[in-house]
């Protein structure tokens, strides 16, 4: 309750109060939600926002969030407003910034350096993962143990999770990779017996998930390191 006010009997009520002052005094408030879920607490604050919007305030949001999240939370009927705010779709991290990381906390060459950092894909969390591993147990290169541990790691903390969110034909794209290179989409849409329209949709969703790559010209690759073999056992 603030100073010499009557008591506030709800949460909105009380954020309402405080934008009203910080608007008087030209404050701006940012908003930021990590790790977004479609929970209904999410989407009462969404719907709240919408109010302070109506009201003028000078609110912003920032939310982080998987695609497959921050779709099911737009697709709820009270807060479609998200379908319209700017999104930016984050891609994998820099192999040379990978590299410079590499060599600065592990004192290895730079060959050594690129190497891993190929091996990452830039996937930012492969990246986290393997530099641990090898620091951990004082390693340069990867070798059979530092694969097996790293293969546990990524499946465990991230590729259940990432294969679970997958539609059933979003699956049989992804298994139909023979290995690591890129393949023609022409090739795959004969191989799976998808017509064409509907494979560059689940593409397009595969790409947005990050699990698949698109060299712009027709090719696609898998995104993820070691996830090929991981789907061995799918």
């Amino acid at each position: 309750m603030l100073e010499g006010q009557e008591p506030i009997s709800s949460p909105f009520a009380l954020l309402t109060n405080l934008l009203d002052i910080l608007k008087e005094k030209q404050k701006k408030v940012l908003f930021v939600i990590d790790d977004v879920v479609n929970s209904t607490e999410l989407q009462h604050f969404l719907s709240d926002y919408q109010s302070f919007l109506r009201r003028k305030h000078l609110v912003y949001l920032l939310m982080a969030g998987t695609f497959e999240n921050i779709s099911k939370l737009q697709d709820e009927e009270s807060i479609t407003f998200l379908y319209r705010v700017p999104k930016i779709y984050l891609g994998p991290l820099q192999l040379k910034e990978i590299a410079f990381n590499y060599i600065r906390y592990l004192d290895i060459s730079l060959g050594e350096a690129a190497s891993l950092a190929k091996f990452t894909k830039g996937f930012a969390y492969a990246y986290l993962v393997l530099g641990l591993i090898l620091g951990r147990n004082k390693k340069k290169t990867i070798d059979n143990e530092v694969l097996i541990e790293f293969n546990r790691t990524l499946a465990e903390n991230a590729y259940n999770k990432i294969y679970s969110e997958l539609t059933k034909t979003e699956r049989r794209i992804v298994k139909s990779f023979d290995n690591d290179e890129s393949v023609p989409t022409t090739d795959m849409i004969a191989k799976l017996g998808i017509n064409e329209k509907s494979f560059r949709v689940f593409c397009d969703r595969l790409i947005k998930k990050m699990v698949v790559i698109s060299d712009g010209y027709g090719l696609l690759c898998l995104a993820l390191p070691r996830f090929r073999e991981y789907l061995f056992f799918r």
